[in-house]
């Protein structure tokens, strides 16, 4: 038999009190894009009947980019498609798919 000289009652941190490099922190720009929303259009809906969830997710967001800039062209940096968890190169094989 094999004894156990660890006593995890002293290991353990008092309640409420978390080393704060544990702490994962998420950044404001992000948070910010999470209270955002999307309100489709049923023609939208219907075109991307059958689309994959990349697409979906892409069209998506362009009709919140056209919204936020108010009609003007959309603008896709990279960076943010990274964000959304897509490829740089990735948008125009998903967005050809969807026509």
């Amino acid at each position: 038999m094999i004894e156990d000289h660890f006593d995890l009652e002293k290991l353990r941190l008092p309640p409420g009190e978390t080393p704060e490099k544990w702490v994962v922190r998420v950044p404001l720009k992000t948070q910010k894009r999470r209270q955002h929303f999307v309100k489709v259009p049923w023609t939208w809906v219907e075109r991307l009947r059958g689309a994959t969830g990349q697409t979906y997710r892409m069209a998506l967001c362009l009709l919140y980019s056209h919204w936020k800039g108010r009609g003007e062209p959309v603008k896709l940096a990279n960076g943010m498609l990274r964000i959304d968890g897509k490829q740089s190169g990735a948008f125009w094989g998903t967005w050809s798919g969807a026509a």
